[in-house]
């Protein structure tokens, strides 16, 4: 029998997974304030933090170092947490309004 002592216990709480990544933003369509927030409300994500690349002449739209954290949880459900879920992310991270791109090596490290 499961008690409720075993349920709040840290042990027993998934692992959590990290991703990194550069993302590639145009604020005309969208904010980063806004992207970042739309980042965070795709499922499994529960941290986001990043650094920025100043834009120079080189670089026409401005690029933020991702790192994201995942709570692989919510992904139970559907097999479970794997490469599928990291594509899932991705492609949700893309399809953001102002999201230029999403560039990951899809390497995810459990933290």
């Amino acid at each position: 029998m499961i008690k409720l002592i075993d349920i709040l216990n840290e042990d027993s709480l998934s692992d959590i997974y990290q991703l990194k990544g550069i993302l590639i933003v145009n604020s005309k369509f969208n904010s980063y304030t806004n992207i970042a927030s739309d980042i965070r409300a795709i499922k499994g994500i529960t941290i986001l933090s990043e650094k920025y690349y100043p834009k120079s002449e080189k670089l026409s739209y401005p690029k933020y170092i991702l790192s994201i954290k995942i709570d692989p949880s919510p992904f139970i459900g559907d097999g479970g947490f794997n490469n599928n879920s990291v594509d899932y992310i991705i492609k949700e991270i893309k399809k953001i309004k102002g999201v230029m791109n999403f560039i990951t090596n899809r390497k995810v490290t459990k933290i």
